[in-house]
């Protein structure tokens, strides 16, 4: 309908011109003309509106309910899925990847249907009203058109996938290198993350080029052939004048007939190209989409009320990415009410066989039943609402507390979930906390403590009261004190309830009914505690390292070398005038007085208002005579049209070069640009990324840069262009007629006006959406952390809830702006254009009616064809208005991050420090309470100092400040008598290690993840230091060893596997001071005597920081530290703390197994004041 409706405004213009060229128009015809226009374009206006807003409102729906759609399939998705999928992959396909899918199916069916209509509509009118001939023979090039797009078509298919893709791994490297940044700081590897961070941008670039060199050649193309159109029009159409076929204003029309062909010609060009990069999008999120859970429910599932009896018998499993079997025949049975122990050494398929109650892999062989019945015949609904699971690492999720704690009992009020709480022994930190229970955690629990996070995620699993509770490791953060309250709690209100417990702490699983020793996946031993200690066993050896009287452990881990090893570092005009046979010859007539002019008896009468003007013995001219008659004039047409197709050629030319060049040029800066971002989140300070969550910093560094590509490749080149040319035009139209350039000058306020008020809504808009799709970037990948949380608990419908509120204010927002484009861009541009085109069809006409001017009709002619020009280009960059702002804002958010402060990358490095580390009078806070107050100690080179003391004490805050993560607010910190506030922090990283209380692995392999990639640590020497800590044994079942690959966060390791790797880690990079944050937490103790076995003679010269809960490990320190509410209340050697009898002998009796002593906390003095005994007390309190 609007296609039909648009028709009219030519045709309407084409009458009046051959009116006023004949000389009869009146001022009533000239008034039906303009009101017939004015009206034509105000329906035109409301229905575009209409189709605009229903057409991208539906693509808007489409959008949303596919990333719907792509939510609720990774809510269903296995554990298999993730390992196979990498989560910044996925967070592209749902963002970009939809996005385009959405564009297509906007733009791409307005473009399909409008285009194609508009065009057949145009064709109909041209070929109807005007001359089929002349429309035959300017379409001509049309089937040229088609077949390169289609040749074009399937290359840009094929690269843009490539180009998506490299995007994702893109996506992929800044979420990893965010999610492990405190072991890129700590090893010193920003320069070399840097590096492979420009690696992945320049594969961006190379592919993205890739596809725009297709992207440059459509418009030229196009260009190409639709100047040939006119090429054939203006010569076929003169031909056709030249033989009285068509009249001036006939030619008029078609012309602008051809010129309305030019958008849906354009259009039909950018539809294939568009179509081809949303196909490619499509393939990515179907590929997604088809992959099938490798669970499902059966059809009919078993009944069960309650689980009575859980029992494996000979049960074989392998995961899908394994090459050996994980169980090997593991068979026992565990009636209600009864706890199951299960212990073995790293990597011995604890975990693995834990999760094969949570059915999230297919299943192997051999039979798992619930009270009777396998558990394929389970229906996971059921199975999960009697599950309580906390897994080895801890997953919470952005949140309060107190919605951390609701997830295992949605809806719970305080009074339940302070009870959950008590049965953590979480009760006594949670005064600590700032807020409560309001707390934010942070991102994966960020602003917690270890043992806090564990004790939390405890709670959660408390407060579902679950039928089965599953402990896979659970407690190996929190002290023995801690520990031993949660066992007791457990064991008093779970007696009627089963339990299973992994634990590498055999003090958690004394108590248990029934106790099995694992070993590559076999049972090796079983029984209770007493039976497995008479069996002189693994199991009897292992507790018996476990006693105090057991070896220390874990001294120092690192160093084949005790000097300093220096590692340097590493964007026509036509006659108004009538020819005529007087009967001798042929002459060309006046007409002056114009009129409309009649034939008849050999006289040519010229009347005007009725009156006869003028009469003329004429006789009419032949085809061929007339044709005669202007042959004179085709030369310099032919001239003239040769001159057309030459500057034709060079404008093609010219249009290619400055696309490839611009989008060449757009994507080099925007590489630049995200480079130059990742070196700045490289410097910017530890806290930053405690504060937010790092899906919102992968969508500023790829997401947010990737719209400000568009400012440089569409708005800029468009505004630039269009501003070159409606300057051109405006030459021309001052040229033509002064006065009518004047007039039209209204044109360019009205513009300027039009972008400023536009930007002053839409950035409001564009500001919402941008954040928005931000959060949701941030939400599916913290949706994917905590997976297996979010469907053991069941939650699936309320975060797919939470993700829809997002997701529909995305969509909200984006209406709102889609609101605002169908009001204005092209829309209003058409309004303006007819508008002026009524002016100047008045201004003609009244002049011609009055008398005042006569302007020649190719004056005429002209300038309604270079007005129409004039209009081409604001179109093109009010259609820009929406790119240009969203780019905008997104630049904004993107200087916004560039604007954070950040700390300078120093390279070089300094000379081997001794180690002599002293803390004096230190106090610090991460917000406004203090968590370590008046610390001071001293630690002198060799010496190992040990950290003990309640979670939540201290202890990670003290290694905090000793890595410069963090700076105290007061006292100073001092490394061989210089504040480490005065040397760069790298100079200081460079000579110490870590092996963190959360192990992170990056993709690649095992040795990859020692080295980090670093070119200064050998193979020998990777493969040494894995050897030294034992990780030979344990790893030696992998098919590739030291190559097997690791992928994402190596989520198919085992924790203690994990763990053994960045010790071997910190050995390969030779620090002068090495910590160990709870670095054994997941290690069976007999791998810590092998890791100290082969490590003793390493340890000298080496100044050692332990942080434990297992007093084993600090056992023979030369200082230990209590810690307690971020005070130092005792220090000293174990001997004398143990004649002190406080808080360390308590833990000390605690772990022996004896009665407990009285408690400490509270007001007890011990909670207050420091006892010492070394030679150094320091500051004290």
């Amino acid at each position: 309908m609007v296609g039909i409706i648009e028709l009219l405004p030519p045709r309407l213009l084409g009458n009046a011109i051959d009116e006023i060229v004949r000389g009869s128009i009146t001022g009533a015809s000239l008034t039906r003309y303009i009101l017939l226009i004015l009206g034509s374009v105000i329906i035109i206006y409301l229905t575009t509106y209409i189709w605009m807003h229903k057409l991208f409102g539906g693509a808007n729906l489409v959008e949303r309910l596919l990333r719907s759609r792509f939510m609720d399939h990774l809510l269903r998705m296995t554990p298999p899925f993730f390992e196979k999928n990498r989560t910044g992959d996925l967070m592209a396909r749902a963002t970009n990847d939809l996005r385009s899918i959405a564009t297509t199916a906007g733009f791409g069916m307005l473009t399909l249907t409008d285009s194609t209509a508009f065009l057949a509509t145009v064709l109909f009118a041209m070929g109807f009203l005007v001359s089929w001939k002349l429309t035959l023979a300017a379409i001509l090039p049309l089937p040229f058109i088609a077949i390169a797009m289609m040749i074009y078509g399937k290359a840009v298919h094929q690269r843009y996938t490539l180009a998506q893709d490299a995007f994702g791994d893109m996506n992929d490297q800044v979420l990893e290198s965010i999610a492990g940044i405190r072991v890129v700081r700590a090893y010193v590897q920003e320069r070399l993350d840097e590096k492979r961070f420009a690696d992945v941008t320049e594969d961006v670039y190379r592919k993205n080029l890739a596809v725009a060199k297709m992207d440059a050649l459509f418009e030229p193309t196009i260009r190409l052939f639709v100047g040939l159109s006119y090429v054939i029009a203006l010569a076929y159409g003169i031909y056709l004048v030249f033989h009285n076929e068509i009249t001036l204003g006939d030619l008029v029309s078609f012309n602008m007939y051809l010129g309305m062909m030019i958008w849906p010609m354009f259009a039909i060009g950018e539809l294939i190209n568009l179509m081809q990069r949303g196909s490619a999008s499509l393939d990515r999120v179907n590929e997604t989409l088809s992959v099938e859970p490798a669970v499902k429910d059966v059809e009919q599932p078993a009944h069960i009320t309650n689980p009575e009896e859980i029992a494996m018998q000979d049960v074989t499993f392998r995961y899908p990415s394994s090459t050996i079997d994980n169980l090997s025949h593991v068979s026992f049975s565990l009636r209600r009410g009864q706890t199951l122990g299960i212990v073995g050494r790293t990597g011995s398929g604890k975990s693995t066989l834990l999760k094969q109650l949570l059915h999230e892999y297919p299943a192997g062989s051999g039979k798992l039943s619930i009270s009777g019945h396998p558990i394929q015949d389970i229906a996971k609904d059921d199975l999960h609402s009697w599950i309580g699971y906390v897994p080895q690492e801890q997953v919470l999720f952005s949140k309060s507390v107190r919605q951390n704690i609701q997830f295992g009992k949605p809806g719970a009020d305080d009074g339940v979930i302070m009870e959950a709480i008590r049965t953590a022994a979480f009760d006594g930190d949670l005064g600590t906390l700032s807020d409560g229970l309001d707390t934010l955690v942070g991102e994966k629990g960020i602003a917690l403590s270890g043992g806090q996070k564990q004790r939390v995620s405890l709670a959660r699993a408390f407060i579902a009261d679950p039928d089965i509770l599953i402990l896979d490791d659970a407690l190996s953060a929190v002290d023995a004190r801690t520990e031993a309250k949660i066992i007791e709690n457990i064991r008093n209100k779970r007696s009627n309830k089963t339990t299973l417990i992994s634990t590498h702490r055999l003090s958690a699983i004394e108590h248990a009914d029934r106790i099995i020793v694992l070993e590559h996946g076999k049972i090796t031993e079983e029984g209770t505690h007493q039976e497995l200690l008479a069996m002189n066993g693994w199991y009897r050896e292992q507790y018996e390292r476990q006693q105090l009287a057991g070896p220390f452990i874990a001294k120092s881990m690192i160093d084949n070398h005790l000097l300093a090893i220096e590692q340097p570092f590493y964007e026509t005009t036509a006659s108004s005038e009538a020819a005529v046979y007087n009967g001798k010859d042929y002459k060309r007539e006046g007409r002056a007085p114009d009129g409309d002019r009649t034939y008849a008896d050999g006289t040519l009468t010229v009347t005007r208002a009725g009156e006869v003007t003028g009469q003329y013995a004429a006789v009419p001219l032949s085809a061929g005579e007339l044709f005669a008659f202007y042959k004179p004039e085709m030369p310099s047409i032919y001239q003239l049209i040769v001159y057309y197709m030459i500057f034709l050629v060079i404008s093609v030319i010219m249009e290619f070069g400055k696309t490839y060049w611009l989008q060449s040029s757009a994507n080099k800066v925007i590489q630049r640009l995200r480079n130059d971002v990742y070196a700045h989140i490289q410097r910017l300070p530890v806290h930053f990324f405690d504060n937010l969550p790092a899906g919102k910093v992968v969508s500023r560094v790829t997401n947010d840069t990737e719209a400000v590509k568009d400012l440089f490749v569409a708005v800029l080149s468009n505004f630039f262009s269009g501003i070159i040319t409606i300057t051109g035009v405006y030459v021309a139209l001052f040229l033509l007629d002064f006065r009518l350039g004047l007039i039209s000058l209204f044109v360019v306020p009205m513009l300027v006006l039009w972008i400023v008020l536009y930007r002053k809504i839409a950035t409001r808009y564009n500001t919402i959406i941008r954040s928005r799709l931000s959060e949701i970037n941030a939400i599916i990948n913290e949706s994917i952390q905590g997976m297996s949380i979010i469907r053991v608990f069941r939650h699936q419908k309320q975060t797919k809830q939470e993700f829809e509120d997002l997701n529909d204010d995305y969509m909200k927002h984006q209406n709102k702006m889609l609101n605002l484009n169908a009001f204005t861009s092209h829309n209003l541009v058409n309004v303006l254009r007819n508008m002026a085109f009524a002016v100047v069809l008045w201004y003609f006409g009244s002049s011609v009616l009055d008398g005042t001017s006569i302007i020649s009709l190719g004056v005429l002619y002209a300038f309604v064809d270079v007005l129409g020009r004039l209009f081409q280009p604001i179109t093109g960059m009010v259609n820009q208005l929406a790119n240009l702002d969203s780019s905008l804002v997104s630049a904004g958010r993107v200087f916004e991050l560039m604007d954070e402060k950040g700390e300078p990358v120093t390279d070089g490095s300094m000379p081997r420090y001794k180690g002599n580390v002293v803390f004096d009078d230190v106090s610090f806070a991460y917000k406004k309470d203090y968590v370590l107050n008046n610390i001071s100690f001293k630690a002198s080179q060799g010496q190992t100092v040990a950290l003990v003391g309640h979670t939540g004490s201290g202890k990670s805050s003290i290694i905090n400040l000793l890595f410069r993560f963090y700076d105290p607010q007061k006292g100073k910190i001092t490394i061989d008598g210089q504040n480490v506030k005065d040397l760069p922090k790298q100079w200081i990283r460079k000579h110490m290690g870590i092996v963190l209380q959360d192990p992170y692995l990056f993709t690649g392999t095992v040795a990859s993840n020692v080295s980090l990639g670093d070119e200064q640590i050998t193979r020998a020497q990777i493969e040494q230091a894995l050897r030294d800590v034992g990780a030979e044994r344990i790893l030696a079942h992998l098919p590739q060893g030291f190559d097997e690959p690791v992928i994402e966060k190596g989520s198919t390791l085992s924790a203690g596997q994990r763990q053994l790797i960045s010790f071997a880690r910190a050995l390969a990079f030779d620090p002068a001071i090495l910590i160990l944050d709870e670095a054994t937490a997941n290690i069976d103790t007999e791998t810590e005597a092998l890791i100290q076995n082969a490590l003793e003679v390493l340890k000298k010269g080496r100044t050692t920081f332990i942080i434990a809960h297992r007093l084993s490990t600090i056992r023979s320190a030369d200082q230990i530290l209590v810690l307690h509410r971020g005070r130092i209340v005792e220090q000293g050697a174990h001997d004398e703390l143990m004649e002190l009898k406080g808080r360390y002998y308590q833990m000390y009796q605690l772990q022996q197994g004896a009665q407990s002593a009285p408690d400490t906390s509270g007001n007890n003095p011990l909670g207050e004041a420091i006892r010492t005994t070394s030679s150094f007390a320091g500051g004290g309190v």
